[in-house]
């Protein structure tokens, strides 16, 4: 098995997306892996990776997807006044899973600076680019707001180490894989993320196929989503599997832009591990064999 072995003075960037809370499928072991996450970036996880990674500086990065959507939420969207007990069902549900969201948050930040964005399931704006979630819907984690947890945008730039970074939920490129064949042109698998992100680089743009199909906020003078400057790490999160490149830019020969798709944890029980000083990358996974 590979191992995730830093020798750096880098910090270490943890990368996850798609927690889902109020999500509870795979038998519990969702539930089971979001706890071992938990347990993972408090440091009460014993083997030699973690032990390692005790002595490093540590950031968090949640991309997106917090909570999962209830059943029947496209009906409320709606808004038709005649599905009041429906509304009523679906809006507790949704706060039912943002409480059980914070109580994690407040543990997390407790433990770890985090930095948490938007995605398409998140109470925000369905519009893109999309603003912080609201802060009070975070009621157990409100003192450490603005300290050691950090609501931002979708997307959001960020510094480190000389290093500038560029993340998204994943709306832009899942919503041109939708309507291009840019993948079958490569040759590449229709799920996969890198190509679709070497365009949006080269275009200068996030999504161009917004606000055709994906719903932007109206402009009139300057378009939000036009690159002005291209990053040193690119991330994009709630993937359907991890993916990790170095591409070399066309417009500057001497750019190399690292790129990463975060998979989403609902799903695959994983998270990312980024070096800020070499770059290198892991793909940390809760299996449910080796903490027996």
């Amino acid at each position: 098995m590979k191992r995730f072995i830093s020798n750096s003075q880098g910090e270490i960037i943890i990368l996850v997306s798609g927690l889902n809370f109020g999500l509870e499928e795979n038998d519990g072991k969702l539930l089971l892996a979001r706890k071992f996450f938990l347990n993972f970036i408090q440091g009460n996880l014993s083997n030699m990776e973690t032990e390692l990674l005790d002595s490093k500086s540590k950031k968090l990065f949640i991309l997106g997807n917090l909570i999962y959507p209830p059943e029947d939420t496209e009906l409320v969207e709606k808004g038709s006044y005649l599905k009041q007990n429906i509304n009523n069902r679906v809006y507790k549900k949704i706060l039912q899973n943002y409480d059980e969201a914070d109580i994690f948050l407040n543990n997390l930040s407790h433990a770890i600076p985090t930095y948490l964005m938007p995605g398409e399931s998140d109470i925000s704006s369905s519009y893109f680019p999309q603003p912080k979630i609201c802060e009070f819907l975070f009621i157990h984690s409100k003192k450490t707001i603005e300290r050691t947890l950090h609501l931002k945008t979708n997307p959001f730039n960020f510094e480190l180490d000389e290093l500038s970074f560029l993340f998204t939920s994943g709306q832009n490129i899942d919503n041109i894989r939708k309507f291009s064949f840019i993948n079958q042109n490569e040759n590449a698998d229709k799920k996969s993320s890198i190509k679709l992100m070497e365009k949006t680089l080269d275009w200068g743009h996030l999504c161009p196929s917004a606000p055709d199909t994906l719903r932007t906020w109206p402009v009139q003078i300057e378009d939000p989503l036009i690159l002005n400057s291209i990053p040193n790490v690119y991330v994009i999160g709630n993937q359907k599997y991890f993916e990790e490149s170095f591409y070399k830019y066309k417009n500057d020969e001497n750019k190399y832009v690292k790129l990463i798709a975060v998979p989403r944890f609902s799903e695959t029980f994983s998270f990312i591990l980024l070096d800020s000083k070499n770059l290198n990358t892991f793909e940390f996974n809760f299996n449910f064999t080796n903490f027996a």
